[in-house]
């Protein structure tokens, strides 16, 4: 009786998390025609961008798309998942991420995430980040690592700081050309994707100048 129960409940939960995807996937088709934009459902990761240096992408298992959003220019939204633990233990991290890509762009490998607890320890553990003395409270909100350490700060100007320190909860990863924006495990609601894809272009077109 209890094993008949569980299933029951499995199955619950598989159909209502297959039914709350699909609400989803139904009101960002409905943005995308509001927005001008092209919807595509469940495309191949590889099939939207080269998701080469860019962590996101790598993280966890069963990554993928469930719906893109690409503008006609330079800019695609994403609703990404992937699945992190196994069994009983497994979490399913939803978020949607905002990818701008441009030859003007010409980033070194970087990823920049809010700090946290987790980040000091591993500090004091001494596995650094890349700080700058000439902004501490910058230094102070994010985590910052990347390859390249020179390049990388020369891409943080103190406009582009003082951008990010306006958006605090942001991640951002840069490859080459191109850009991923997004809050970890966070979606944001459809109806305003334009708000923020108009937000976070501040950001973009600060990297695109160099300023």
């Amino acid at each position: 009786m209890f094993l008949a129960i569980g299933v029951l409940l499995a199955v619950a939960v598989i159909l209502w998390t297959k039914r709350r995807e699909d609400r989803r996937i139904e009101a960002l088709r409905r943005v995308s025609r509001r927005l001008g934009f092209t919807f595509r459902e469940k495309p191949r990761i590889e099939e939207v961008l080269d998701p080469a240096d860019l962590p996101l992408f790598s993280r966890g298992r069963r990554g993928r798309i469930i719906g893109a959003l690409t503008g006609s220019g330079d800019e695609t939204v994403l609703e990404y998942r992937y699945t992190t633990g196994s069994g009983n233990h497994s979490h399913t991290h939803r978020q949607t991420v905002y990818l701008y890509r441009s030859s003007s762009l010409r980033l070194p490998v970087f990823q920049l995430h809010p700090e946290h607890l987790g980040h000091r320890l591993l500090e004091a553990l001494g596995r650094g980040d890349i700080d700058f003395d000439s902004n501490p409270e910058f230094s102070r909100a994010f985590v910052l690592r990347g390859p390249d350490e020179a390049a990388i700060r020369k891409v943080f100007s103190r406009a582009v700081m003082n951008r990010l320190l306006r958006r605090r909860k942001l991640s951002v990863e840069g490859a080459g050309d191109r850009l991923v924006i997004y809050r970890a495990g966070k979606t944001d609601p459809p109806e305003g994707l334009r708000k923020t894809l108009d937000a976070h272009r501040r950001l973009f077109d600060l990297l695109c100048r160099g300023d």
